[in-house]
């Protein structure tokens, strides 16, 4: 996708999705985030979900705290 093809083009994201929100524009946004905002409608059923990687990221001082490391092991998991 090019921005020129496009109608509308923003990189902010929450301006976007303010105006999805608003009725303003249709645009991409996480399923379950889009399913408990109301007044927000599928469009395309049957589009292929777009794959985003995800980092999880801390300074290397904090591995050694057992409690910040315990939560950062149970993140990681939960995410895969």
């Amino acid at each position: 996708m090019i921005p020129g093809d496009l109608r509308f083009y923003c990189e902010n994201t929450v301006v976007g999705w303010e105006m999805i929100k608003l009725g303003l524009a249709i645009g991409v946004t996480p399923e379950d985030i889009a399913g408990r905002t109301k007044g927000v409608t599928r469009i395309l059923p049957d589009f292929t979900p777009i794959p985003l990687p995800v980092w999880l990221v801390t300074h290397r001082e904090l591995h050694t705290s057992a409690r910040i490391r315990l939560v950062y092991d149970l993140l990681a998991e939960e995410l895969r």
